[in-house]
């Protein structure tokens, strides 16, 4: 829970310091932006007043979600990347590695996509 709280305060500060900020998506409590350059996409846990808690990090270049799930699909280093979170699991006092399901390859994603019903990407980025 310290982990937690801690990261609550930090994305705080960092959002209310930040000169740069531009939503992309949002299905709340999710949201996707970047602060400071267009490169650093995140997909993140939104607490209030400014503040979250980073989910899947940059660069976030798909995103989707349906009433149960919210994938991402991430690209660093040239690499493709897959995420799920599932809502039901997730709240304010759980950190990135404790709700967010991955990096699973491409065919990994598609396997577990069938498996769970996961969402298609509605949106994309970049």
């Amino acid at each position: 829970m310290r982990v937690a709280l801690a990261s609550i305060l930090l994305s705080t500060s960092v959002l209310s310091a930040c000169s740069d900020y531009q939503l992309y998506w949002e299905d709340a409590p999710y949201k996707v932006f970047y602060i400071d350059t267009p490169n650093n996409i995140t997909l993140n846990y939104d607490v209030g007043k400014g503040g979250s808690l980073g989910r899947v990090s940059s660069t976030v270049v798909a995103v989707g979600s349906n009433t149960s799930y919210v994938v991402a699909k991430r690209l660093s280093g040239g690499q493709e990347s897959y995420y799920y979170i599932d809502k039901a699991k997730d709240d304010l006092y759980k950190n990135q590695e404790e709700i967010t399901q991955g990096p699973f390859s491409e065919s990994e994603f598609i396997s577990l996509k069938a498996k769970l019903q996961l969402p298609e990407f509605s949106k994309y980025f970049k």
